[in-house]
């Protein structure tokens, strides 16, 4: 049941974004017990209305705080000097064919050596592509049919039924809908030809090739009783087997069996599209000026995220537009510093990068002050971002039942977290 509940979290609000400061010590994870137990001792009793708009909204609060946490943190001058948004930053000479950036920046020199990339072709995944079948084409008869579905080594059995007056569309719309609903590393679609005719495909999550050729493989549920659903509608045809990517770094014959692998343990790289014959794509590090302009854009980026959520309507968030209200008082503490180095904040509170006023404080030497600036405002981030993810429910529209008792040292109001925890399990009970 654990697992159907993380993987119902990942797929519907979970991130990609994952890094060093997911990880936690010890002392980490006691500081924030210590932080709710604490919280809970003067918390209110609440009446929260859990409807799908709010836990939804609360789970993308969450999440968002998270993430800009993290990039704060990755960010923070914890040194004793500017070096938090000096971090050094990857290039790519074409973006739009090879993706590049540094597994650790803070281990890498000045002098790591450029690469260069020709992309010959992208690994593949593998594609079953059925019959392709119409409205009016006959289907099987009514009763319950299965088959059986091999992948990573694990053996699945799917079972769907065809009713009396389903057409063969609409049992490859159940088809299609099973595997997808199976969460197994499969994706199905209705493919559609220029006669208006629909074959199910199914195409692996997972590329590269295999001794067989084959990523996963359908066949009937009973070999020696086939009830002919894998043949009728052609689950079993192989349209394209998975494929290795094949490249050369500095000249030199590579592949790979995913787009996506590192380099001299320096370089993330991901392939997206293949070079133009001796044409191939630069991977290097950015200057000094142009590596702090990126940092300080990421961290924007995952502070007008958080503001988008400030957005919500009336009806999820908290009375007084608590989240607006914090994050107003954020911005226009740090607006004088942030302004006067190029970093603007507008009405509704998100923040732009004016690149030219930013160089332009670079080029007058005033570099030591726009960092100065831009670390005061990435603390305060990272703190609000902690006491967010501390207590999510905090911004979400709710009724106060009772005051906490301060002469009663036991806890008798249920912390929110308890509340935002069980959001997770409702579906599952």
């Amino acid at each position: 049941m654990l697992v159907g509940i993380y993987n119902n979290y990942i797929s519907t609000y979970g991130s990609s974004e994952v890094n060093k400061y997911d990880t936690h010590k010890k002392e980490e994870l006691k500081t924030v017990y210590n932080s709710i137990v604490k919280k809970a001792k003067t918390s209110p009793l609440y009446k929260v209305d859990l409807n799908e708009s709010v836990q939804k909204y609360v789970v993308e609060l969450k999440e968002s705080a998270r993430l800009l946490k993290n990039t704060a943190e990755e960010f923070s001058a914890d040194h004793g000097d500017l070096r938090g948004f000096s971090k050094k930053v990857a290039y790519s000479g074409d973006e739009s064919k090879v993706e590049a950036h540094l597994i650790d920046a803070d281990k890498i020199g000045d002098d790591l050596n450029e690469i260069t990339l020709d992309v010959k072709n992208l690994a593949g995944p593998q594609v079953n592509l059925g019959n392709f079948l119409g409205e009016r084409s006959s289907n099987l008869s009514p009763g319950t049919y299965s088959f059986d579905l091999s992948i990573d080594g694990f053996d699945y059995e799917f079972k769907f039924n065809i009713d009396e007056g389903d057409t063969a569309v609409d049992s490859q719309k159940k088809i299609v809908r099973l595997i997808n609903k199976s969460d197994i590393g499969l994706e199905a679609t209705l493919a559609v030809n220029d006669q208006d005719r629909s074959a199910v495909k199914i195409q692996s999550l997972a590329t590269g090739e295999t001794d067989d050729g084959l990523i996963f493989k359908i066949s009937e549920s009973n070999p020696e009783e086939p009830s002919g659903v894998v043949s009728f509608f052609g689950l079993n045809k192989v349209y394209s087997a998975a494929s290795d990517a094949h490249f050369t770094i500095n000249g030199e014959e590579n592949t790979s069996t995913s787009n996506n692998f590192t380099v001299n343990n320096a370089y993330d790289i991901t392939l997206k599209d293949t070079t133009e014959e001796n044409m191939p794509v630069t991977i290097g590090l950015k200057n000094d000026a142009d590596a702090i302009m990126d940092n300080v854009q990421l961290l924007l980026n995952k502070f007008n995220a958080m503001v988008q959520l400030t957005k919500a309507d009336d009806d999820v968030v908290s009375s007084g537009r608590k989240l607006e209200h914090d994050i107003s008082l954020l911005a226009d503490k740090n607006r004088s510093a942030l302004e006067s180095n190029g970093l603007m904040i507008g009405e509704d509170n998100v923040v732009t990068l004016d690149k030219a006023l930013f160089t332009q404080a670079i080029n007058e030497g005033r570099l030591s002050e726009a960092l100065n600036s831009l670390n005061n405002f990435n603390r305060d981030l990272s703190k609000k971002a902690t006491q967010i993810s501390l207590d999510p429910m905090e911004y979400v529209k709710k009724t106060l039942v009772t005051y906490p008792n301060p002469n009663n040292t036991i806890n008798q109001n249920p912390y929110m977290t308890s509340i935002y925890s069980g959001m997770m399990y409702n579906n599952y009970i």
